[in-house]
């Protein structure tokens, strides 16, 4: 059985992710075009720049929201998990004690 689950955003399944990054840019017309061209060329669909921020020294933060396509199937994730007895406060402080 597969369960195949992608980012949601604003319905189930969209996609939809909110990118956050800088970019040696200056904060312009130019700077925004080149992080969506950025955000196109790592396989993502309807890249969208929302928020551009001056960090100085030429560098910009831009948030954005794109698309993806890509799920991942949940039913075939293997994860090992070790198992470690969990100590409160008291038997903590007991332990170090020791």
């Amino acid at each position: 059985m597969t369960n195949i689950v992608k980012p949601y955003g604003d319905t189930l399944n969209d996609g939809k992710i909110q990118l956050s990054f800088a970019l040696p840019v200056s904060g312009d017309a130019h700077g925004k075009e080149a992080a969506r061209l950025l955000i196109l060329s790592m396989g993502f669909d309807e890249a969208e720049i929302t928020c551009m921020r001056d960090l100085g020294e030429g560098f910009t933060h831009f948030i954005a929201y794109a698309a993806t396509s890509v799920g991942v199937d949940v039913a075939k994730i293997k994860v090992k998990v070790v198992e470690t007895p969990v100590m409160d406060m008291e038997a903590t402080d007991e332990y170090v004690a020791e």
